[in-house]
C-alpha cells in the first residue's frame, strides 16, 4: 500500500511539475525531481508510525485514496475523473481525514489550472459536487462509528482552547522530525497544553509559518499550496476538536510530502541541479528507517521503546507493563512496570491491573488482594474489579466469596462474558466440592445446574452434573444425557468420554462403555482408570482372552 501510495505521489508531482504554470522553472527535470521526493517521502523514517503499525494500515490506504482522488483529477479525462471520484469515496470509507480532500483538490484546481475559483467550479461543477459526495459518505459513517465517538470529542475534558495549543506544538513537533527524525515515539499519551503562557510560543511558531503560507499564496502560490498541504491534511485530527491522543507521528504521513517537496524544489531553485543530490539523503533516511523498524516488532518491543522514551506517562508504563504479562517468564518485569504506572496515576484501573498481575505469583495472592480492595475503594462499582477479585477468591479456594463478586459484577454489566465464564466456573468448583460431601449432593446439583446455564458449553460441569445425576434415584438415565451433551460441545474431552463409559457400564451398555474408553484412551493414553475399566470389560467378554 505504501509502495502504490508513493508512485501515486511520484505521479502527482511529475504532472504538477510539467505544467504550464511550473513547466519553465522545473519541466526540464520534472521527472527527476519527482522521483527525489517521492523517494525521500517513501523511505523517511517519520513513516515507520504509519506504514510499520498494523492499525494504521487505514491511515496508509486513505492516503492512497487521497493521492488518487488527486492523480485522477491532474489526468482531467472522463475516465480519470470518475476514479478521481472513486478514489475520495473510498478514502471516506477508510478513514475519515479524506474530507479535506475536495477542498484540496479546488485549491490545486485554483492554483495550477483555472487561477480563479469561480472559473473551477463553472468548468467542473458536476465534478465538485460529485467529489463532495465523500462528505455524505462520512456524515453517514460517523455516528455508528464507535471508535471516533471514543477517540473524539469533547467529553476527554480537554477545551478547544487548550486542544489548539496542543496541536500547534504537534505541528512543530512533526515538522522537526520531518528534518530531524529523531527520537520517534510511538505514543505521545494524553500531555497536553496546560495553560495559554505555555503554549504561547507554539502558537506564534504556528502563527509565523501560517503568516508565510498566506503570503506565498498571494505572491507564489505553488508555494503556498505546498504550505497549505500540509496543514489542510492535519486539519480534521490536529485543530480544536480533541482526539483521545493529542500528537501521533502517523497523522503526519501524507503532510509530510509537503515539506520534502518545499526542500527539494527549494533546493533546486537556489542551486539547480546540484539541488538533486538532495536524493542522497535517502541512505541515511533509509538506514534510520531501518533501525525503527525492529521496534514494532511485538507490542512488548514497542512499549518497551516507548517506555524508554517517555518514562514518566503512567499509560505508557501499564501497556508495556501488559504486554509483558502475556510473555511466559516476564511477570515480575511486568508487576514493575505496573506498579510504577499505579504510583504514577493511583486509581482503580492501576490497582486492578496491579493485582491481577501479582494473583500470578505463587506467594502473590495476599498482596494481590489488598491492591484489589484499593481498587474497589477507588471505584466500588467497576465490574472489572469486582470480576479479577472474584477470581483471585477463587484461586484460594474462597468459592462463595468468590461467586459474590462474580454476581456483582454481572449486576453492574450484565452479560459480561469474563464474569459469566469465572461464575460457571466457581458454580462447578462448589458443586465437585459437595460431591465429595455425604449428603449433600442436591446442593451439588444445584451449583452443577448454574454452572451449565452460564456456560451451555462448559463440558466439565456437564459431567459433573452428569455423576451427580446418575447417583439419584432413577437419575442415571440423565445422567447419561447431560454428560453426552457435554461431550456435544467439546467431543475431545478425555474425562467426559471416561465419565460416560462408567455409566454406560452401570446402565448394562458394556460395548458402548468399551467405546467411550477407547475414546478417551486415544486423547490421554496415560489415563488409568479409562484403562482399567476397558481391561475390565474386554476381559468379562472375552476379548482380552482372544487378543
Amino acid at each position: 500500500l505504501h509502495a502504490a501510495a508513493a508512485c501515486l505521489l511520484f505521479g502527482v508531482l511529475r504532472r504538477t511539475l510539467q505544467a504550464p504554470r511550473l513547466r519553465e522553472r522545473f519541466g526540464n527535470d520534472a521527472t527527476w525531481l519527482a522521483l527525489v521526493i517521492a523517494g525521500l517521502w517513501a523511505v523517511h523514517p517519520l513513516q515507520t508510525a504509519a506504514v510499520d503499525w498494523i492499525s494504521e494500515r487505514a491511515e496508509v490506504l486513505m492516503g492512497g485514496f487521497y493521492l488518487l482522488t488527486l492523480y485522477g483529477f491532474i489526468r482531467g479525462t472522463r475516465g480519470w475523473l470518475m476514479a478521481s471520484v472513486a478514489g475520495c469515496w473510498l478514502g471516506a470509507l477508510t478513514k475519515e481525514t479524506i474530507v479535506t480532500a475536495p477542498l484540496l483538490v479546488l485549491l490545486y484546481d485554483r492554483t495550477f489550472i483555472a487561477g480563479a475559483f469561480r472559473e473551477c467550479f463553472r468548468r467542473r461543477w458536476g465534478y465538485y459536487l460529485a467529489l463532495g459526495g465523500a462528505w455524505v459518505i462520512v456524515a453517514l459513517l460517523l455516528p455508528r462509528s464507535g471508535s471516533v465517538q471514543v477517540s473524539a470529542g469533547f467529553g476527554h475534558g480537554i477545551s478547544a482552547g487548550t486542544y489548539i495549543l496542543t496541536s500547534c506544538r504537534s505541528i512543530l513537533l512533526y515538522l522537526k522530525l520531518a528534518f530531524w527524525p529523531a527520537p520517534l515515539v510511538f505514543y505521545y499519551g494524553m500531555a497536553q497544553v496546560g495553560s495559554f503562557k505555555a503554549g504561547l510560543p507554539f502558537l506564534l511558531g504556528l502563527g509565523l509559518l501560517v503568516a508565510g503560507m498566506a503570503w506565498a499564496w498571494i505572491r507564489r502560490p505553488a508555494i503556498g499550496f505546498a504550505a497549505a498541504w500540509v496543514l489542510i491534511i492535519l486539519a480534521p485530527t490536529t485543530s480544536f476538536v480533541p482526539l483521545a491522543q493529542p500528537t501521533a507521528e502517523y497523522r503526519f504521513y501524507l503532510s509530510l510530502a509537503g515539506v520534502i517537496a518545499l526542500v527539494v524544489l527549494g533546493a533546486y531553485s537556489w542551486l539547480g541541479r546540484r539541488g538533486l543530490l538532495l536524493a542522497l539523503a535517502v541512505l541515511p533516511l533509509g538506514a534510520m528507517t531501518l533501525a525503527r523498524n525492529p521496534a514494532y516488532a511485538s507490542a512488548v518491543e514497542i512499549w518497551r521503546d516507548t517506555a524508554q522514551k517517555v518514562p514518566s506517562d503512567a499509560e505508557v508504563r501499564r501497556e508495556y507493563g501488559l504486554a509483558l504479562l502475556e510473555t511466559p517468564g516476564r511477570l515480575d518485569e511486568a508487576i514493575a512496570e505496573l506498579r510504577a504506572s499505579a504510583r504514577l496515576r493511583p486509581g482503580a484501573q492501576g490497582f486492578r491491573e496491579l493485582g491481577w498481575a501479582l494473583a500470578h505469583k505463587p506467594d502473590g495472592q495476599v498482596e494481590a488482594l489488598r491492591y484489589l480492595d484499593r481498587a474497589l475503594r477507588c471505584d466500588p462499582d467497576d465490574p472489572l474489579t469486582r470480576n479479577a477479585l472474584g477470581a483471585v477468591l477463587m484461586q484460594g479456594g474462597r468459592l462463595r466469596e468468590a461467586e459474590a463478586q462474580f454476581e456483582r459484577a454481572l449486576a453492574l454489566r450484565p452479560g459480561m462474558p469474563t464474569a459469566m465464564a469465572y461464575l460457571a466456573q466457581a458454580h462447578r468448583a462448589l458443586g465437585s466440592e459437595l460431591l465429595r460431601e455425604p449428603g449433600r449432593i442436591d446442593e451439588a446439583i444445584a451449583e452443577l445446574r448454574a454452572a451449565v446455564r452460564l456456560q451451555p458449553g462448559f463440558t466439565a460441569a456437564h459431567t459433573d452434573l452428569g455423576w451427580a445425576l446418575a447417583h439419584t434415584p432413577g437419575g442415571l438415565e440423565d445422567g447419561i444425557a447431560e454428560v453426552r451433551a457435554g461431550l456435544h460441545s467439546h467431543p475431545d474431552d478425555p474425562y467426559a468420554h471416561n465419565t460416560l463409559g462408567m455409566l454406560l457400564m452401570r446402565s448394562g451398555e458394556l460395548t458402548a462403555a468399551a467405546g467411550e474408553f477407547r475414546a478417551a484412551l486415544r486423547l490421554k493414553p496415560d489415563l488409568a482408570a479409562a484403562r482399567s475399566y476397558l481391561t475390565a470389560i474386554e476381559a468379562q467378554s472375552g476379548e482380552g482372552a482372544a487378543r
